[in-house]
């Protein structure tokens, strides 16, 4: 059965690792050497964003000479094959270009060097892990993987009916809608809101000068707000349930017709809601990708908060 909903996410894969290769220089040495010649790598390392192109390496691969003595502890056994020369050592010098720092090298360590193409990027999955460290050990996090990331970001049964339920009423009421996920309560919807400030500031739809104030989403946050300000009335200045209203929505799914655009994006950033859930997409000036990549405001790497956002499919 297809998903009522698709999130809208960017791999960083695709983004920052087309290649799957990348040419180096390594270079063979013998075991009691290499803890020296890893420590004079460093020093001659200058150019920090080289480095960085091959932090998901690990410096040295093992190759095993003969058999293992099985009589051995797994704790003990790195240390026992190199004292006696079962395993040789090969360290990762640097990328093709850099031969300058390995010819620097070559003399006072009698390294044999070999060009090596190893991979460019940090394994995926736990698939890749065995496929990449075949060809030369790689730094691996599971949690920090697509893979991980994947199983993570799935949607539950329950999760899919409340997200169903939230965009049932946006559709219904040509509304925003901000629910609270815990208790399945609606918070705020932008209807109610502006009803309220035409009663209070007596102005209709057709006086509003700035739209952008009167939009859906800006209303539904300013009915948070409203709901905030008079728990802070009612409970004082200096309660708990003050302060834990400073951002406004968090921990809050909002519901939308169509996709916020920048301006809109933005605000639900610093209000600090949880997930965005949009029916269609904003083509003029979206700003969770309806206009490219570069509006992805929920994707922002430089930002200290981010949301997940989900486009209706199931209409």
């Amino acid at each position: 059965m297809p998903s009522l909903f698709t999130e809208l996410i960017t791999s960083k894969r695709n983004k920052h690792n087309s290649e799957e290769r990348i040419e180096v220089i390594t270079g063979m040495v013998e075991p009691k050497l290499c803890r020296q010649l890893l420590q004079d790598i460093s020093k001659l390392k200058r150019n920090g964003e080289k480095d960085q192109a091959l932090s998901h390496l690990k410096r040295v691969k093992r190759h095993q000479r003969r058999q293992q003595d099985n009589n051995i502890s797994s704790e003990n056994r790195e240390e026992f094959e190199e004292e006696h020369h079962q395993v040789s050592l090969e360290v990762l010098l640097g990328r093709l270009g850099e031969e300058e720092i390995s010819k620097n090298l070559v003399k006072s360590y009698n390294l044999r060097l070999k060009r090596k193409l190893v991979p460019a990027r940090s394994p995926g999955s736990e698939k890749e892990v065995k496929e990449f460290n075949a060809i030369w050990p790689t730094i691996y996090f599971h949690k920090q993987s697509e893979e991980y990331k994947a199983v993570e970001r799935k949607l539950s049964a329950l999760e899919v009916e409340q997200m169903k339920y939230g965009i049932e009423q946006a559709l219904k009421f040509k509304a925003a809608v901000i629910i609270d996920p815990v208790s399945g309560c609606i918070i705020s919807k932008s209807k109610d809101e502006l009803s309220l400030q035409e009663k209070k500031f007596k102005f209709s739809l057709e006086d509003r000068r700035s739209p952008n104030i009167y939009s859906p989403v800006i209303l539904a946050i300013q009915g948070v707000s409203r709901l905030e300000r008079k728990g802070a009335t009612d409970l004082g200045m200096d309660s708990a349930g003050f302060y834990k209203g400073q951002y406004l929505c968090t921990g809050y799914d909002i519901y939308l017709e169509d996709e916020p655009d920048v301006f809109e994006s933005m605000a639900l950033l610093h209000s600090r809601i949880r997930r965005v859930v949009f029916a269609s997409r904003n083509l003029r000036n979206g700003g969770i990708g309806g206009t490219g990549i570069q509006t992805n405001v929920n994707l922002l790497s430089g930002t200290n908060h981010h949301y997940r956002a989900f486009i209706y499919t199931g209409m």
